[in-house]
């Protein structure tokens, strides 16, 4: 009969609202979010406020179920998180690694992927090798939010 579930569409809607966060950061909406809401945080940890719009909250709901959906694709490293964002194919960095790792001054928990290819930098990410965690080569190209579901 071509009758959708409104949970679904609603679903979707909110879906599209995290890759809109992460494609276009020049909207009005997304800057207003990054500035009001993530501040320091990235979006895949930060903490749930106690007053925000039921919308808002519906997304950060989102997270965890959606989690895996979303990745990048590592070109320039610059725009990627290294610890918090789906970059590598075993998942978020800092699920694989002790919290140790998070306090490495060389690395702290706002570094990007591309911080982990600096000289000083170097003797963190033999560490990780050595754990068996495989790096990708960057390039010149822009980072890519992909959808992998």
């Amino acid at each position: 009969m071509g009758i959708r579930s409104v949970k679904d569409c609603n679903k979707a809607s909110m879906l599209k609202y995290i890759w809109i966060l992460f494609t276009d950061k020049e909207s009005l909406w997304c800057r207003w979010i990054h500035s009001n809401f993530l501040k320091k945080h990235n979006f895949w940890v930060a903490p749930q406020p106690s007053v925000c719009s039921w919308g808002w909250k519906k997304i950060l709901q989102l997270r965890s179920g959606f989690r895996q959906s979303f990745g990048w694709e590592v070109g320039n490293g610059q725009s990627i998180s290294l610890w918090f964002d789906n970059w590598m194919p075993c998942g978020p960095l800092y699920s694989l690694v002790p919290d140790s790792f998070l306090n490495d001054p060389y690395l702290p928990v706002h570094a990007v992927v591309a911080t982990l290819y600096s000289h000083a930098a170097t003797s963190t990410r033999l560490r990780l090798e050595e754990w068996g965690l495989s790096f990708p080569t960057l390039s010149s190209a822009y980072d890519r939010f992909v959808w992998r579901a």
